[in-house]
């Protein structure tokens, strides 16, 4: 995934041109930064010192929609692997496969959080106290970059 600095860059050089295509929200070069921008510095934030102190992990578990672009240029921007797993798999393995992971950050949609919640159930070495869920939901219109509109998002 492409990083802060490479969006950046983009961005100055084509401030207007169209980097994200969802259905009917487009973002800019410009909006994306800044959402990338945000959402890098949300998850700073969000995330314990004592989580930082050892390797972050992320994984998701969503189809493609523009907050996930956002969410992962953020985890490239800041040195955090990021994983996708199936949520069509067996809820047992994927208990299984998040043991296996130990992701710090889990990024869900709302039609895949059920599936996340049994697969955490079946995963006894996984705390999901621990985990920093970053749901995947739209956003507020008032949160939504100003290129996204509301007959677009996710």
């Amino acid at each position: 995934m492409i990083r802060i600095e490479h969006i950046r860059r983009h961005a100055t050089a084509r401030p207007d041109a169209t980097a994200v295509v969802d259905g009917a929200v487009r973002l800019s070069w410009t909006d994306f930064a800044d959402a990338v921008g945000r959402c890098a510095a949300g998850l700073t934030e969000q995330l314990p010192e004592e989580r930082r102190a050892r390797p972050v992990r992320a994984v998701f578990l969503s189809g493609p929609r523009w907050e996930l672009a956002v969410l992962l240029a953020a985890c490239a921007t800041l040195g955090i692997p990021c994983t996708g797993l199936d949520p069509a798999q067996d809820t047992d393995r994927l208990g299984r496969t998040l043991d296996l992971l130990g992701p710090s950050i889990v990024i869900v949609s709302s039609e895949h959080a059920p599936v996340l919640d049994a697969a955490l159930g079946a995963a006894p070495g996984t705390d999901a106290r621990e985990l920093l869920r970053v749901p995947l939901d739209p956003p507020a219109e008032s949160a939504r970059p100003s290129g996204a509109d509301a007959a677009g998002g996710a």
